[in-house]
């Protein structure tokens, strides 16, 4: 099973949609993978952003779950595949990686920030998620593919 983490700055909008999508796809494709979300400047406990739930509801996703978990050298460590939704969140990852013996790749893929925004921006946001989430998909099934010739 291959473990992805999404990161954003407050794992309240962009990272916990994409993780939530992300499952739904793998799911559907039957593909297996672990998804996490988190954000590097994170409030611990703090629920999905309202308008980001309001949105994921829209799209069939439920967010009510989600608590927001600032990003861990553990977590990084444990992921095979690290997607930064923001090019700060790229930074910060880069500077937690620093020192790891062998960190997972970080991937740098944009998003708008729909924080505080009004709906047709998270709905902008999620259109981008989901080409993200589908292009981090085809990926992982090319990974898992790789790996069982080489088995």
């Amino acid at each position: 099973m291959r473990r992805v983490l999404f990161v954003c700055v407050g794992n309240v909008c962009r990272s916990p949609l994409a993780e939530l999508l992300l499952r739904r796809m793998a799911d559907e494709r039957g593909v297996a993978v672990e998804v996490a979300s988190a954000g590097i400047w994170a409030a611990p406990g703090q629920g999905m952003d309202s308008e980001t739930a309001a949105c994921a509801l829209r799209h069939r996703l439920d967010g009510s779950a989600h608590v927001a978990r600032p990003v861990t050298p553990a977590a990084l460590a444990s992921a095979e595949v690290v997607v930064a939704l923001d090019v700060g969140a790229a930074g910060a990852l880069h500077g937690i990686a620093v020192g790891m013996p062998s960190p997972p790749p970080i991937l740098l893929r944009p998003v708008l920030n729909p924080w505080g925004m009004e709906a047709p921006h998270h709905e902008t946001a999620y259109e981008q998620i989901a080409a993200v989430c589908a292009a981090v998909c085809a990926e992982v099934v090319a990974m898992t593919e790789s790996n069982t010739e080489e088995s």
